[in-house]
């Protein structure tokens, strides 16, 4: 949730919703995604830390380890590497 209030302007342009149909979304996503503690996946962080361009994106790849599963990002330099797959909005569309 923190990387969503860190962007939540940004979202609220782009999704055309207004503050309180963005910030109802955002409580309701929060009843259907699960949110795991660091300490639940840092062990992870060292291999994370290898695959990883950037020291902003450890947590996610260390994450993605754990649970053995892609990444959904627009990052292009999260693709630089070859462990985890990592979908745009685009390929994961075409998955769902």
């Amino acid at each position: 949730m923190k990387e969503f209030r860190e962007h939540l302007n940004e979202i609220n342009e782009k999704s055309g919703l207004n503050y309180s149909e963005l910030l109802t979304f955002f409580l309701l996503l929060g009843q259907r995604v699960r949110f795991y503690k660091i300490e639940e996946f840092k062990e992870f962080f060292n291999e994370a830390k290898e695959i990883s361009v950037d020291v902003d994106d450890i947590e996610y790849f260390a994450l993605a380890l754990m649970l053995n599963c892609p990444i959904w990002s627009q990052d292009g330099d999260m693709k630089k590497q070859n462990k985890i797959e990592i979908l745009t909005t685009i390929e994961l569309m075409k998955i769902i």
